[in-house]
């Protein structure tokens, strides 16, 4: 786990409910991906008590053993339709101006992909 995890983890379980495992080595194969996710679940869950309810596949990708993986943990596989470019290097505002778009098509639903990571997007 990331220092930034067990950070989160200090929070305390009703928090952490919400918090889904997520795959630092993203250019790991499926099958060497495998383990890797496992260990995260396992550890969350050994921290917290708590075993979280999803999984964000990285970079949105999976196959048959990734859903059963995540099914033998109790976990539903969650994906985005939305990625607001923060990784990309787009700028707070740019994230705006395209959370704008989206929403001025007035969409039924959606889930965005942000993260915390880069200086600006935190």
């Amino acid at each position: 786990m990331e220092p930034r995890d067990v950070e989160y983890s200090q929070q305390g379980p009703t928090e952490l409910r919400i918090l889904a495992p997520r795959t630092y080595e993203f250019n790991l194969s499926h099958p060497q991906a495998i383990p890797l996710m496992c260990v995260y679940i396992e550890a969350i869950q050994r921290i917290t008590g708590v075993l979280t309810a999803f999984t964000r596949p990285p970079y949105g990708d999976y196959n048959d053993l990734v859903i059963e993986v995540a099914n033998a943990h109790g976990q539903t596989l969650v994906n985005w339709d939305f990625d607001s470019g923060d990784t990309a290097g787009k700028s707070p505002e740019k994230s705006k101006q395209l959370y704008k778009e989206l929403a001025d098509r007035h969409p039924s639903t959606i889930l965005a992909l942000n993260h915390d990571v880069k200086q600006g997007t935190a």
